[in-house]
């Protein structure tokens, strides 16, 4: 089955013909995660691509004792651990859902087997990487160029679902401050 949201994704990216989208829901496999489950575990290989219908989840790595997270998805995002998927290696991250999830997912070959059989659907994939490349770069240039204060008015600027959505203790973890930093942080009234 394809979801109606992900259709119109795909639409909006690019024409598809018909053969393409019936074939897309065929090789379309539905998965519910519950909160607190994880979606994938750090040195695991990343065999799938996801699109989210429902829910929020985190991407996080673990640093001595400590969890470093290193972005959300939620509704609408595709979720993918480039390396890891790509390069069919090891993942260096884990993925937890924040929330119940409801997703769809591809996997590896058949992703393939799409781009290697549709011109049309390989410049959908164009579209979608150039797409996450680019928001990965702002977030980037944000986390490393920017204080504490700014980064955290930056995400709720840019992405204000995370502050309604996110327990504060992955945020401050996201922004690379304490959990009482971010407290003042939020004391001072963007």
């Amino acid at each position: 089955m394809l979801p109606e949201s992900l259709k119109n994704i795909l639409l909006n990216l690019h024409p598809l013909e018909p053969e393409v989208l019936n074939e897309i829901a065929i090789r379309l496999k539905l998965m519910e995660l519950k909160k607190k489950e994880l979606l994938l575990r750090q040195k695991q290989v990343y065999t799938d691509v996801y699109f989210i219908e429902k829910g929020f989840l985190r991407s996080f790595y673990e640093e001595g004792e400590n969890e470093v997270t290193t972005w959300f998805m939620k509704e609408h995002d595709f979720i993918i651990s480039v390396k890891s998927f790509f390069d069919q290696q090891a993942s260096h991250e884990s993925i937890e859902a924040i929330e119940d999830c409801v997703m769809y997912y591809i996997s590896y070959e058949d992703l393939m087997h799409l781009y290697e059989k549709y011109h049309s659907f390989t410049f959908v994939g164009l579209m979608l990487t150039q797409h996450y490349y680019k928001q990965s770069e702002d977030r980037l240039f944000n986390l490393r160029k920017k204080d504490a204060f700014e980064r955290y008015q930056y995400l709720l600027e840019t992405y204000p679902e995370i502050a309604l959505r996110c327990p504060l203790k992955h945020i401050a973890s996201y922004l690379g401050i304490t959990l009482e930093t971010l407290s003042r942080i939020r004391g001072r009234k963007i």
